[in-house]
């Protein structure tokens, strides 16, 4: 899977998992400490993010940041 592909596969889990614990994209980015805005790149793919982000994005979905990762 190319880089590109992984991020928009990523960012997808990520924008559905938000979805389906009812938080907007405000409210989320919010609790991640990023703008609306980030969090939109990240959903889209546009966006490679750090590992850093990553660990508070899988606390908000109570996840380890390997099953956030894990795209199989």
């Amino acid at each position: 899977m190319t880089e590109e592909a992984y991020l928009k596969r990523l960012g997808d889990k990520i924008c559905k998992k938000r979805e389906s614990i009812g938080l907007s994209r405000e409210e989320f980015a919010d609790k991640v400490k990023l703008t609306r805005m980030h969090v939109y790149r990240i959903e889209n793919g546009d966006n490679p993010t750090t590992i850093t982000v990553l660990r508070r994005i899988a606390k908000v979905f109570n996840m380890t940041i390997g099953e956030l990762a894990d795209l199989g």
